[in-house]
């Protein structure tokens, strides 16, 4: 079964002459270096904190570093490395968290820590039990539907990156399942203060730490072994700011939720009469790793990259802070996540972004076939003289894919998409 994730769509904020659009309700349950300490100590029973001298560093685990990023301009490189060979800790090592450890980061972020399994360990038996045949033939069904991977929290669309170890046996049989490139925990992220509880966590304890959002990175960034994550798809609040006004932007606006997918956004500025900027496949994360690596998007000729997009940012950053990022404000950090790398500089809860009036689009596609006695060269050259016209093609405000695939008579299908 399809699980779609809940959309929240807030009333709209008319904030004409301001920069800044209100914090959603899940930003305001956010922990400074001064409530922290107190809102541990209510979460976390003290009998919950009594394990022999692990106890004496039970709370500091949790705790924000001394250290302000977005201040001390002047850091150098500082990683908890635990592990052995002076690399991130790993399950099995000695020094990897006891599960006395994990149960408190549990208890802190209000049981949203999860320790998740692939989808397709209901299609082997482990030695467990027996196989569930009926989920297991739901899922294969399901598996190329990019709305039903990035619904679950460790999923990605390039299995690869997570070592092929645990798919649905009728498409590539693993002879078991198990973990393998997939995080050993997960947080499944409804408020701010889980996400820095997380950050808090594994930067003291020296796990490796990850984002995931819907999983559409073909680096597998979203994922990774031994670590522990947080899953963002569940940040979906959009607002629409008619009237917003700041330093390089006067017009229309939309802030929404890191979780917020391409089909989500474009919806919400139909219905404000409005068009933004996000890719060509909607079930990306437009607020997530799409606008932190550059975006490109069918609107790039037009109205530029998704990075251009971005008027103010609200982010979790290493120390395990929350802030707010714009031109006017921790400047260093705006310009550093507008197109700098995903979850490189922080883990992102809500983006703003510039709103344009409704555009007016024609597609059109074609291809043709190159015969099997076409010699390679006479191919290369052809395709040097095509790809010639692109610049002129960008001036006039185009976008489309090109790819080029083996024919079934041993020549070449060239294919222009939309």
């Amino acid at each position: 079964m399809l699980m779609r994730s809940s959309l929240k769509v807030l009333p709209y904020a008319c904030l004409a002459g301001s920069a800044v659009a209100e914090s959603f309700g899940y930003e305001q349950a956010h922990l400074t270096s001064e409530n922290i300490t107190q809102v541990l100590n209510e979460r976390l029973p003290k009998q919950s904190r009594v394990r022999g001298s692990e106890a004496l560093d039970y709370l500091s685990t949790f705790l924000i570093s001394s250290t302000d990023v977005t201040k001390d301009h002047d850091l150098q490189p500082n990683y908890t490395l635990a592990g052995p060979n002076n690399c991130k800790v790993f399950p099995g090592d000695e020094k990897w968290p006891s599960k006395w450890l994990w149960n408190g980061l549990k208890l802190a972020t209000l049981g949203g820590l999860i320790e998740p399994v692939p989808l397709s360990n209901v299609c082997y038996t482990n030695g467990t039990g027996e196989i569930d045949q009926d989920a297991c033939d739901e899922l294969t069904s399901s598996w190329n539907n990019a709305r039903f991977i990035s619904d679950d929290p460790i999923e990605v669309m390039s299995p690869s990156q997570v070592g092929l170890t645990c798919q649905p046996p009728s498409l590539f049989d693993t002879e078991g399942c198990t973990q393998g490139g997939y995080p050993s925990y997960t947080v499944k992220a409804s408020r701010v203060d889980q996400i820095q509880l997380a950050v808090n966590f594994a930067r003291n304890t020296g796990v490796r730490f990850v984002v995931k959002n819907t999983g559409h990175d073909f680096l597998g960034k979203s994922s990774g072994a031994g670590s522990l994550s947080v899953w963002m798809h569940g940040m979906k609040d959009m607002t629409f700011i008619p009237n917003y006004s700041g330093s390089s932007w006067s017009g229309a606006a939309i802030k929404a939720g890191a979780g917020v997918q391409g089909f989500e956004l474009y919806d919400f500025a139909h219905q404000n009469d409005a068009t933004t900027i996000g890719g060509l496949c909607v079930t990306v994360g437009i607020l997530g790793g799409w606008f932190q690596g550059g975006g490109h998007s069918p609107l790039t000729p037009l109205l530029g990259m998704g990075a251009d997009q971005v008027l103010s940012i609200d982010v979790v950053t290493s120390d395990g802070r929350f802030v707010t990022a714009s031109e006017n404000e921790n400047s260093d950090l705006f310009w550093a996540l507008r197109g700098g790398g995903a979850a490189a500089w922080g883990v992102v809860t809500s983006v703003t972004v510039k709103a344009y009036p409704t555009i007016q689009a024609a597609t059109a596609g074609w291809s043709f076939s190159y015969p099997a006695d076409v010699s390679e060269s006479t191919f290369k050259q052809a395709m040097k003289s095509w790809l010639s016209y692109f610049p002129r093609f960008a001036d006039m405000g185009l976008y489309s894919y090109l790819n080029v695939v083996p024919a079934a008579d041993g020549g070449r299908t060239f294919l222009m998409n939309p």
